[in-house]
């Protein structure tokens, strides 16, 4: 599970997706007009780490915030495969949490990863 802000940075979704997580649920409370930016990176975290996200995010106004919903579930590819609108809602999917990218599609992001180039805490 990741909270709000955390999918905003590759490493979190990284992470689980070594420790074998085939689905990361993100509980979120992003508003206007960070929706652009949702919108890339669900699908984008998703794909690079070959898994299911289900994104919940707030819906409403409180104060100064509007929080624009558009709870979502991508898949493997990138794919979102349902999404709910700026209200107030819910959504029931079955999720094969087995699935994931065909070979013709897959980017081998995990498999082909070189932390002994990038990663300071394994450089020598």
């Amino acid at each position: 599970m990741l909270i709000c802000y955390d999918i905003y940075f590759p490493e979190a979704a990284r992470i689980l997706a070594l420790k074998k997580a085939r689905l990361i649920l993100v509980s979120s409370a992003d508003w206007k007009p960070l929706e652009t930016v949702v919108r890339r990176f669900i699908p984008s975290r998703a794909l690079e780490n070959n898994l299911h996200i289900v994104y919940v995010n707030r819906a409403g106004v409180e104060g100064d915030y509007h929080y624009f919903g558009e709870s979502c579930i991508a898949n493997p590819k990138g794919d979102i495969i349902c999404r709910l609108s700026d209200r107030e809602g819910f959504l029931v999917k079955e999720i094969d949490v087995g699935e994931t990218q065909p070979p013709e599609l897959s980017t081998f992001c995990l498999e082909n990863r070189r932390p002994d180039i990038y990663d300071p805490l394994q450089m020598r």
